[in-house]
């Protein structure tokens, strides 16, 4: 079976409130009209099928909202198998057609409106609410299709775009490698008292690059930065001061992994200041607001009096977009 909790299965089906508000709004429109129609070939007044078809689209449209959301935060996650959620989706559907139908039927009946004889003889009104329930599945499942084609569509965007991040990572990375083993061995010829340090927190970094997490703690993330800072000022032979100023409850806060790297890595980069006796400094802000956490990353280097993001940045950017729309 095709397991549920494979990331991108999981995407792929996921629907979201928008698409819930999308089934209120075709439930509506398609309900209002197909009873408007009906009620004319039967002879009676369209716009009272049309206001009844409203009343049943709006019922059928709230169902399915709620269906869509019970589905996103209890169904779709736990499910073992892609069959069965398509086979218990499928008679949600059938069952939220039928219940809405049935609610609009007696509350027609209960304000003493005019319906169509053949609803009244129970032999129809059976087929009729049946009719409706498979309507309502079929018209959920054409919605939904659509919804998948799109968020299948957004993934291959975000993993083509993952995948140029990754590519440029290994990139910088062979370079930062090759560098950092060229000054190693050089620590390694002087005997510097450096070597032990300067080796640890070089796999700490190498490591962390290698196994390309999607998500970390800010703690871990403070952590890879603060081995990459040791890293550079060795290499460069400055002093980098590393400050943090981040609130105790935004360590454990879960981000996409190295989105503060990058950002280090330009403030180092394009900051160094001209007098070498002049200390680089870097300072990390964080700030929980709401549901957010907030980033400040500052440093005393020199000034920049034209922005422009080379790849690095330019795929942060890109990437964080990304993970913000979807």
């Amino acid at each position: 079976m095709n397991k549920i909790y494979d990331q991108n299965t999981l995407i792929e089906l996921q629907i979201g409130k928008t698409d819930g508000l999308m089934f209120i709004g075709v439930g509506i429109a398609y309900a209002s009209i197909l009873a408007g129609l009906m009620y004319k070939l039967l002879g009676y007044s369209f716009c009272v099928g049309l206001s009844h078809g409203s009343l049943l689209g709006i019922l059928i449209g709230a169902g399915a909202f709620i269906t869509v959301y019970l589905n996103n935060r209890y169904l779709l996650p736990k499910l073992n198998s892609v069959f069965l959620w398509w086979l218990i989706s499928g008679l949600l559907s059938f069952f939220v057609g039928v219940v809405g139908f049935l609610l609009t039927y007696q509350v027609v009946i209960n304000m003493n409106h005019n319906i169509p004889l053949i609803l009244k003889e129970k032999d129809n009104l059976y087929i009729t609410v049946i009719s409706v329930g498979v309507l309502t599945y079929l018209t959920g499942l054409l919605i939904f299709q659509f919804v998948r084609m799109r968020n299948r569509r957004e993934l291959i965007l975000i993993q083509a775009l993952e995948a140029e991040h990754l590519l440029t990572l290994r990139i910088m990375n062979i370079h930062f490698l090759a560098n950092s083993l060229h000054t190693l061995l050089e620590l390694i010829e002087t005997n510097s008292q450096n070597t032990n340090m300067y080796l640890k927190n070089l796999i700490h970094v190498v490591r962390t690059a290698l196994n390309k997490p999607t998500e970390v703690s800010l703690e871990e993330e403070l952590k890879l930065i603060k081995s990459y800072v040791f890293v550079e000022k060795v290499r460069k032979g400055r002093e980098i001061l590393l400050l943090e100023d981040v609130e105790k409850s935004a360590y454990k806060y879960r981000i996409p992994s190295l989105i503060l790297l990058p950002i280090v890595e330009n403030a180092i980069v394009h900051g160094i200041p001209e007098k070498r006796e002049t200390p680089l400094q870097i300072i990390i802000k964080a700030k929980v607001t709401d549901r957010n956490i907030v980033f400040w990353i500052t440093n005393n280097g020199k000034l920049i009096t034209a922005l422009t993001f080379g790849t690095g940045l330019t795929l942060l950017a890109k990437r964080l977009k990304n993970i913000m729309e979807n």
